[in-house]
């Protein structure tokens, strides 16, 4: 997985927002808070209608009315897309199917974080490391 991943997987398990206790949560509000404000998550809709519009051209090419398709890995690519364009002014172009590691990856760090919560024996470092999966 990476150091990237770990790092990832460790603050989400265990330093990060799932674990928060009231009085830490109550430090942190205004931060938090302040991301989340109206005002700047209006700045947000215009990136949120170019990747929606994308999303769209591609669900109508499939649409026939009478097949049955798997829409989650559109939605996914276009909500890596926003989330990434948003965040850090990167376009990923994950709609266009240009190159898939970037979604390989985050599909990896999700799925190992899963696994970590199914198995609490994994949140011990040493023993997540020894593992098949701890060393992807």
């Amino acid at each position: 997985m990476g150091i990237c991943g770990q790092e990832i997987s460790r603050t989400t398990v265990r330093n990060g927002l799932l674990h928060l206790d009231g009085e830490e949560w109550r430090r942190h509000r205004k931060i938090v808070s302040s991301a989340f404000h109206i005002y700047i998550l209006e700045t947000f809709v215009q990136n949120f209608a170019k990747h929606s519009d994308i999303l769209t051209t591609k669900l109508k090419v499939l649409a026939d009315g009478i097949t049955a398709h798997d829409i989650a890995p559109f939605f996914i690519r276009c909500a890596l897309d926003i989330i990434y364009e948003t965040s850090s002014s990167i376009n990923t172009n994950a709609q266009k199917g240009n190159d898939d590691s970037i979604l390989n990856n985050i599909t990896t760090v999700v799925d190992t974080i899963a696994l970590r919560f199914q198995k609490p024996w994994l949140f011990i470092d040493w023993i997540f490391n020894a593992t098949e999966l701890g060393k992807k």
